[in-house]
């Protein structure tokens, strides 16, 4: 269901650093960039996930990448929710087939049921996930962890909560690398007699 990557501890004050978040926000979607555009680090974790789950294919073709940063700020009785159920990243900003890679660049101890949660189809054809049966597995993220798993896999942050007076973090960044699409031709849906009206 998913590959554990490593841990990239070291890369975490880069990755920030390459990624800031706008003043005053704690979630940021990044424009969709190719692959070889990425800075250098991000580019290492996307192909480092990629190979160590056997799809390093996916990066020949120069993909599209969006880069979604959560940054939740935890106390206790604080306002901070999940806001997830099981869902699949085909959902998310990628909006189709995606390899998702999670790097979690700041997990501070004291924080609740942090794991991310896996889950099994009741009908893939219907999308109906069974969230009756529970997780069937489920990673338990440090900081500078890197998970990564394929397409159309329904998974869920759990409720990373706390109890602790002082403030923690709770710090991800989402990678979606997209599958490549097939280019429609300009005259796509023309019937080959006719003239393509545009």
């Amino acid at each position: 269901m998913f590959t554990v990557v490593g841990n990239y501890a070291s890369y975490c004050a880069k990755i920030v650093e390459a990624y800031p978040l706008p003043e005053k926000k704690f979630q940021y979607e990044w424009p969709e960039q190719r692959y070889g555009d990425l800075p250098t680090i991000m580019m290492k974790i996307c192909h480092d996930a990629c190979v160590k789950s056997g799809e390093e294919e996916l990066l020949k073709s120069d993909p599209f990448v969006i880069v979604e940063r959560h940054h939740n700020i935890l106390c206790k009785d604080g306002k901070v929710k999940n806001h997830f159920a099981p869902h699949t990243d085909r959902e998310g900003p990628a909006n189709g087939p995606c390899h998702t890679i999670l790097y979690y660049y700041q997990i501070d101890e004291g924080i609740d049921d942090v794991g991310l949660h896996f889950y099994e189809w009741i009908d893939r054809d219907k999308e109906m996930i069974n969230q009756d049966g529970g997780a069937v597995a489920t990673f338990t993220p440090v900081t500078g962890d890197v998970v990564t798993f394929g397409d159309n896999i329904p998974h869920c942050p759990g409720e990373f909560k706390t109890e602790s007076e002082t403030s923690k973090v709770r710090g991800v960044l989402a990678i979606f690398i997209k599958h490549p699409q097939e280019e429609k031709s300009a005259n796509a849906g023309c019937m080959r007699w006719l003239p393509c009206l545009r």
